[in-house]
This record gives structure tokens, C-alpha cells and sequence, in this order.
């Protein structure tokens, strides 16, 4: 992209950052983790007397979100009101309950990985959804739990 007042400037190459080897590999879904985590869910809320009716996963770099339905006579403010037991019913810290999204019947826990990704710069700069922005200032902070890069258009906020 040449401007007018910058004839001279090149893009710089992602070539300059740091190259992980996790960059070079297609990331792997530990199934047994995931299948555990999921048990020890439902048995947590099960002592709480808190009914399931089903949980998926989405697997982030550094986390997972377990997405809950809980059964119909479960009341979200029960849910909320025992969100500190159901926390320390596991024995890993860094544990957060995700309140229900309006509108929405389900609730979240994000459970840490026990293998945490590395976002590199390099993978995030290198990434198609960022080669392809048609932003004027795309400025990319890193990844979502989905693994989806998280970027702005730095123009449309002039406060920044």
C-alpha cells in the first residue's frame, strides 16, 4: 500500500518476528481433557442439585469454554448465586463462570488447558483474515477463544 506522502515506505515482513514451532503445526484437540473436564462438570453441578442438559466445548489457545444448558427447572439466578461452590468443586485455579448471555438460557465455565497454545505475533500477523482486512489501521491483539484473530480498525477510533 503506497500513500501519497509516503512514496518510500514498505510494508515490513512478518519474516521479522519469531517463528514457534506451534506456528508450523496444526493445533490437536486433546479429547481425553475435554471428555474429563466435561465429567467433572456434571458431577459438580450434580452435588450442587444443579440438573444438566448439555455441554459442548469450545477449545481456545489458552482456555476452554464450556458452554452449559442447564435442565429447565434450574434457575439461572440458582446458578449464579452458587457461581463460588461451583468453582472451587475443581481443583485448578483460574477457573471463571461466564455469566448467561441475554436472551440465553445457557451459562459458561472457561477451564485453563492443560496445554496452552503460544499466540505468536507471526501467526496472528500471518493469518488470512489478517493479509485480507480491508481495514485503513487494522491492529491485531491476538486470538479469541474460538481462534479467531481479534483486530480493529484503529482509524474508526479516533479517542485512541
Amino acid at each position: 500500500m503506497k500513500e501519497k506522502n509516503l512514496p518510500n515506505f514498505v510494508q515490513p515482513t512478518v519474516s521479522l518476528l519469531k517463528m514457534y514451532e506451534i506456528d508450523k503445526q496444526v493445533v490437536e484437540v486433546d479429547e481425553d481433557e475435554i471428555i474429563a473436564n466435561k465429567n467433572l462438570i456434571e458431577k459438580t453441578l450434580a452435588n450442587l442439585k444443579i440438573g444438566v442438559e448439555r455441554i459442548s466445548a469450545i477449545v481456545g489457545p489458552i482456555i476452554t469454554l464450556y458452554k452449559i444448558v442447564p435442565s429447565v427447572e434450574t434457575k439461572i439466578s440458582r446458578i449464579q448465586s452458587l457461581a463460588k461452590n461451583v468453582v472451587m468443586g475443581f481443583s485448578e485455579p483460574g477457573i471463571r463462570i461466564v455469566p448467561p448471555i441475554l436472551g440465553s438460557s445457557s451459562f459458561g465455565i472457561e477451564i485453563p488447558n492443560r496445554k496452552r497454545q503460544v499466540v505468536s505475533m507471526y501467526s496472528v500477523l500471518n493469518s488470512k483474515a489478517f493479509k485480507e482486512s480491508t481495514m485503513e489501521l487494522p491492529v491485531a491483539l491476538g486470538k479469541t477463544i474460538t481462534n479467531e484473530v481479534f483486530m480493529f480498525d484503529l482509524a474508526k477510533m479516533p479517542h485512541l
